[in-house]
């Protein structure tokens, strides 16, 4: 209906797909479960090298059975969010992400509608 309610749909589903993906390097690398004692800096290069890794053992290894079931990934899992990170943004990163977001979701608006006149 509106710029808004398209940038929530692709949104959700971009979370869902990136959500999918961390139900599945947590269920191959059980170090993924645990709270890491690394920096942040660290845990996200841990997150991108543990991706990779999947990502080579399929390719290499085609008869791997580490796969989990459409129910597995379809189910939901609770959000945490560590204590420390609840003011981990200040009010001008919140206000620029707002408006970033909300020029993403003008932009995605436009080429939508010229899309649905152009057919």
């Amino acid at each position: 209906q509106n710029a808004q309610e398209l940038y929530n749909l692709h949104h959700v589903s971009a979370c869902n797909v990136v959500e999918q993906i961390f139900k599945i390097v947590k269920r191959r690398f059980r170090l993924m479960v645990a709270t890491p004692k690394y920096s942040v800096k660290t845990q996200a290069k841990l997150v991108h090298a543990l991706c990779v890794l999947h990502n080579f053992i399929r390719i290499h290894d085609p008869d791997d059975l580490d796969q989990m079931t459409e129910d597995e990934l379809t189910r939901p899992s609770p959000i945490s969010i560590p204590a420390d990170f609840t003011n981990a943004v200040s009010n001008a990163e919140q206000t620029s992400a707002t408006a970033r977001r909300d020029r993403i979701a003008e932009e995605m608006w436009e080429s939508y509608v010229t899309y649905t006149r152009g057919n």
